[in-house]
């Protein structure tokens, strides 16, 4: 029996049977789709182990000490402003990353699935101390026609331009593990992923 567990919260962990998007009464978390609940790297991967999954609700009240990861803006069009997902380690240990190992995927019939796949890593990984930050910057220029997804993959770098989305909500995912400085992505469990949730809209 395949033990892997996916936790999904905001900002909290929840136990398997609760698992999901938590937001505060009246915060715009209460409107947004439910959060991812798994990471494509490691369902594709078949993974044994634990994966957490800390999903970006839109809290404004939100734990401050908890590691996030946020869209500036949460909502562009096609054409205009580059997303930027801002990462903030607010934990007391490193947060160990393969930043080029991010994915996207998209909200389609009440279920997320893979949008944008990135090409295999080199294996470069970086070590995020506490109260340190990391930032990603998506472009999207055109608009594509297709709505199958995924899309080819593309070369995840901190900054990347992405052809061929179509409008609708997206969540942007990196994961990672804590630890001693210099560990691997996936030295300690569980793997803890991050996902920011934002929205793509006609030109």
């Amino acid at each position: 029996m395949n033990r892997r567990r996916f936790l999904a919260a905001s900002g909290v962990a929840l136990s398997t049977a609760a698992a999901g998007c938590l937001s505060s009464p009246g915060s715009a978390g209460d409107d947004a789709p439910a959060c991812p609940q798994s990471v494509p790297r490691f369902e594709r991967a078949d993974y044994d182990g634990d994966v957490r999954v800390v999903c970006d609700a839109a809290s404004d009240d939100a734990p401050t000490d908890e590691s996030a990861l946020a869209p500036t803006p949460r909502t562009t069009a096609f054409g205009g402003d580059a997303v930027t997902f801002e990462f903030a380690n607010r934990r007391d240990e490193h947060y160990n990353i393969d930043p080029h190992a991010w994915t996207m995927q998209k909200r389609v019939d009440g279920e997320w699935r893979l949008a944008v796949p990135t090409r295999s890593s080199m294996g470069e990984s970086s070590s995020l101390a506490p109260g340190t930050t990391y930032t990603w910057a998506l472009s999207f220029p055109s608009q594509g026609s297709s709505e199958d997804l995924p899309l080819d993959a593309v070369s995840g770098d901190s900054t990347a331009t992405i052809r061929g989305l179509t409008p609708g909500m997206y969540a942007f995912h990196v994961w990672g593990s804590y630890g001693d400085a210099g560990g691997h992505p996936a030295g300690n469990e569980p793997i803890v992923a991050y996902a920011a949730q934002f929205s793509l809209e006609d030109a």
